[in-house]
């Protein structure tokens, strides 16, 4: 990790400071709102983590497992949030 990355265990800022926002997050006008976030640390957008998962399996409360191919319904990252896609 690169001590520019803000020091937070969930998000692209500083704990308690969303103001301090990681310089290698932003967001990106080419690409649909709620997966338009992009770390180029990474250099991956929400977009692309999101095609990497491939499928999304879900357990509803009968207990009955859905999955789901298209990741671009139910979204894995939420760079656009800035919620941490690093480690």
């Amino acid at each position: 990790m690169t001590k520019e990355i803000p020091i937070s265990e969930f998000y692209c800022h500083t704990d308690g400071d969303s103001n301090d926002v990681c310089p290698y997050w932003s967001l990106r006008d080419d690409l649909p709102k709620n997966e338009n976030g992009y770390c180029s640390f990474l250099g991956k957008s929400d977009w692309d983590l999101n095609e990497e998962q491939g499928t999304v399996k879900v357990t509803n409360k009968n207990h009955k497992s859905v999955t789901q191919e298209n990741t671009h319904i139910f979204h894995v990252s939420m760079l656009f949030e800035k919620l941490r896609g690093c480690e």
